[in-house]
């Protein structure tokens, strides 16, 4: 065996000689030493919540420390022997979470291979402490559920503000020798193997844990890692905000004419929820209704209304609800175009309502448009309906209009004739000239009366053609010519 003399890196030289041919041959071998890995053996301390002896230890939380070599394979064994042959039956798969397997302590290997194919075997000394944390150390936390803008306030998702628990935390705790650190975490893997560690716990969002989140925290040393607790300690609850339902008809309608009606605001709790399982704030206009606690609101006036619906755990959601107000129409004027081939009314209204029109049918059907094309002379009732149940309003107007012919025979079909429209409201003190062909004077009667016969004292005339001059009481005169038909 040689052992070379110069550290390092070495020539040395090999001579073969032949006796047979009595050749010398002479060969340069060049000897490097290439170094171990640097290892350390390391203690990790981790902290046992249940006290039963066995925790789940991340053996790669020390490989710094076990060896500063640089781009370092470390891998972990149970047994020494296993580590020195890289035995795959003792190899420790996840070194991440591996749990000891006797209690209170337990001694793995780490064997450390640098760059050039060159191993050190370092031992890891397990302990498991009992944690420092009492049981009966617990806190709740309570929040509503919120609404932000990638977040709707029904998926048990909140933002909880936890770091003022590290004061609780350093108060229950014996004085240490070296500083130590309180960390968060969302799990006990996570505590266990300081994976993943809260990064705000002032402002920490429960993702992935709806509702209902424990919450873990690990107090160790700053200094070696020495696990002083780990605990279960926080609970985070969030309390959902009352469902709410929208009205389906949207904007609710009060009469201004009818101060003694009035309509029912519901505060929105789905039919079977207990009303009195909530408290409730009502606002009209921004300000606050004194004395309006119940969860409906009667009203008969328009405004912006709000109620606040708020839960036995202090979480609100605000129902907005608009109320409008409507009314009978008020008629303006009514235009009326008679005498003439075609009859028109327009009905012109105004008001605060939405008003529907309907011609001598106080009940209907309506129509939207206020104009009624050939109407037909006569007295008629106009109706103005309010289609949000305010009322309807009517009117009586007259057509004027001239029958074109009538048939005096006595079958009680137009056995007079007369101009219609005409009564003693509407133009009663109108006076009708009747003439025959020749221009001569025939009756002269007013239309209130029965009408004209077809007789001149007590004589029937023959079927003819006739004039009629009619001077009415608003100041319109009308002439034209009608038929008499036996």
């Amino acid at each position: 065996m040689f052992y070379n003399t110069n550290p390092n890196q070495q020539d040395i030289y090999v001579k073969a000689f032949s006796p047979a041919t009595l050749c010398v041959a002479i060969s340069k071998v060049n000897l490097t030493v290439t170094p171990l890995p640097l290892v350390n053996n390391v203690t990790i301390v981790q902290c046992d919540e249940d006290s039963d002896g066995f925790s789940a230890f991340n053996l790669t939380i020390k490989n710094n420390e076990i060896s500063p070599t640089i781009s370092a394979k470390i891998t972990y064994y149970t047994s020494l022997i296993g580590a020195e042959i890289s035995d795959p039956e003792k190899l420790i798969p996840d070194p991440i979470a591996f749990t000891n397997t006797t209690a209170g302590s337990m001694k793995v290997w780490a064997r450390v291979e640098n760059t050039n194919s060159c191993i050190k075997i370092a031992q890891l000394d397990l302990l498991v402490s009992t944690t420092q944390i009492p049981p009966s150390f617990t806190r709740i936390l309570s929040a509503c559920d919120d609404l932000t803008a990638i977040n709707d306030d029904k998926d048990g998702v909140a933002t909880f503000d936890f770091s003022s628990i590290n004061v609780d935390i350093s108060s229950i705790l014996p004085p240490a020798t070296t500083p130590y650190s309180i960390q968060y975490f969302k799990n006990e893997a996570d505590a266990l193997s300081e994976n993943n560690a809260i990064q705000n716990p002032s402002k920490y969002r429960n993702e992935g844990y709806p509702n209902e989140q424990i919450i873990w925290v690990r107090v160790e040393s700053t200094a070696d890692n020495t696990c002083y607790g780990i605990s279960p300690l926080l609970k985070l609850v969030v309390n959902p905000k009352p469902v709410i339902e929208d009205d389906p008809e949207g904007t609710k309608i009060v009469c201004s004419n009818l101060p003694a009606f009035y309509i029912t605001l519901e505060s929105g709790l789905p039919s079977g929820i207990e009303s009195t399982n909530y408290t409730y704030t009502w606002t009209k206009n921004n300000s606050f209704l004194s004395g309006q606690t119940n969860s409906t609101l009667d009203v008969n006036t328009e405004g912006d209304y709000t109620v606040v619906v708020t839960s036995l755990a202090g979480c609100s959601t605000t129902k907005k609800i608009k109320v409008s107000a409507s009314d009978i129409a008020t008629i303006t004027k009514i235009d009326i175009v008679d005498l003439s081939a075609i009859n028109t009314v327009t009905v012109n209204t105004i008001g605060q309502g939405a008003y529907e029109f309907s011609l001598d049918k106080p009940n209907g059907p309506f129509q939207l448009s206020n104009y009624f094309n050939n109407v037909s002379s006569g007295i008629h009732e106009v109706y103005i309906n309010d289609k949000n149940g305010c009322g309807t309003v009517s009117k009586t107007i007259s057509v004027i209009g001239v029958p074109k012919y009538f048939t005096p025979n006595d079958d009680g079909f137009n056995d007079f004739w007369n101009i219609e429209g005409i009564n003693a409201t509407f133009n009663g003190n109108s006076t009708i000239y009747i003439f025959d062909r020749y221009g001569k004077l025939l009756k002269q009667l007013i239309p209130t009366s029965q009408g004209w016969d077809g007789t001149i004292a007590g004589q029937p005339l023959s079927s003819d053609d006739y004039w009629y001059t009619l001077q009415l009481e608003d100041g319109r005169e009308v002439k034209g010519h009608f038929s008499l038909k036996r």
